[in-house]
């Protein structure tokens, strides 16, 4: 199905973040300081690197790599069997144009390149 396709490639891209996310918690696991003070991904995320509290954002990035993995793999082992084996081509055309409308931004991409860049191969992890 186009449709599972399209998420799928939307999971990949999460999970790229997810890998910097994972990387800047070891790094601050390990008593490194915390230097990306862009936009987070929730509010506790946001607050732990404003006020550089180490201990707040392992928490909640722990938190967050654990509950958006789960997410991701019940969507992959069953949301995603279910819509390929009960869509119809129309059906999922249709969601694969309503999907299409949410495409991730070009600067967004970039903006995770240079964090995959920095941050994993800081950890070695590239």
């Amino acid at each position: 199905m186009k449709c599972t396709s399209f998420l799928i490639q939307d999971h990949k891209l999460i999970r790229r973040a997810l890998e910097v996310l994972q990387a800047m918690t070891a790094r601050t696991e390990n008593a490194e300081p915390v230097e990306y003070q862009e936009r987070s991904l929730v509010e506790g995320l946001e607050d732990a690197l404003c006020t550089k509290k180490g201990s707040d954002f392992v928490y909640f990035a722990n938190r967050l790599m654990q509950l958006l993995n789960i997410h991701i793999q019940n969507e992959e082992e069953v949301m995603f069997r279910i819509a390929d084996e009960s869509l119809s081509d129309k059906q999922d055309e249709h969601i694969v144009s309503e999907l299409e409308k949410f495409i991730v931004q070009p600067g967004v991409v970039a903006d995770l390149q240079h964090l995959e860049w920095t941050d994993l191969r800081k950890t070695g992890c590239a």
